[in-house]
């Protein structure tokens, strides 16, 4: 139940960016953003967090998809 679920009293974030640049006409270069779980947890850690309630992804796109930003939030205790 997401509504129960504690926001915890710290957060912390991580951006990472993809540019895609076409390598011919029909085809396009694909370069991903992307986090695992261990890289969540190292995030966390730095910051304090020791238990993760839950995570936020929140994506920026510029140029049909050319230019994206995202940004991983991380809230815990």
């Amino acid at each position: 139940d997401f509504n129960r679920t504690p926001i915890g009293s710290k957060q912390c974030s991580h951006s990472a960016f993809k540019v895609s640049v076409p390598l011919l006409p029909l085809t396009t270069s694909r370069v991903q953003a992307q986090w695992d779980v261990s890289e969540i947890r190292e995030i966390a850690k730095k910051k304090g967090i020791t238990k993760i309630y839950y995570t936020d992804l929140k994506s920026i796109e510029f140029i049909l998809g050319t230019f994206r930003w995202q940004t991983i939030i991380v809230y815990g205790d």
